[in-house]
């Protein structure tokens, strides 16, 4: 017997409001929204994917903790797939991910400047035991 599988992992920004509630029968739940930038080849934005998120139980107390404009990684299942007609009358999908765990993640690499070769920040101790390492090498 074959097992099905539905696991997606995203990172992103959280965008709007933040919404905790519960659900008729007393269960936690937090609807949020998401916006995880699409990249090219070149690591180049050429979009944006905008996710509805849906978390219950332990997994809507973790999502209400962030605020809008927090950078996170969320993990979960993607819903089915809607459609709606927005204000210009055309239809748009609308994805879904029902949010198992949610946790802070870190700021994207934006700049050129390999972080080895980044200036110290004024007045920052320096740590001999600190090692940086170019995760362009890392194998996965």
């Amino acid at each position: 017997m074959a097992t099905k599988h539905n696991q997606v992992i995203f990172t992103g920004n959280l965008v709007g409001e933040i919404k905790p509630s519960q659900t008729s029968g007393g269960k936690a739940v937090t609807y949020a929204r998401l916006a995880v930038d699409l990249l090219g080849p070149d690591q180049i934005k050429t979009g944006t994917l905008w996710l509805g998120l849906t978390a219950y139980g332990a997994g809507a107390a973790q999502l209400a903790a962030f605020s809008r404009g927090a950078r996170v990684l969320i993990e979960g299942k993607l819903d089915a797939p809607s459609v709606y007609v927005d204000a210009s009358g055309q239809p748009q999908a609308s994805l879904r991910v029902v949010t198992f765990a949610v946790t802070a993640a870190p700021l994207p690499v934006t700049s050129a400047v390999p972080v080895a070769a980044a200036a110290p920040v004024a007045g920052a101790a320096a740590d001999a035991n600190v090692t940086f390492v170019d995760d362009d090498d890392l194998v996965f």
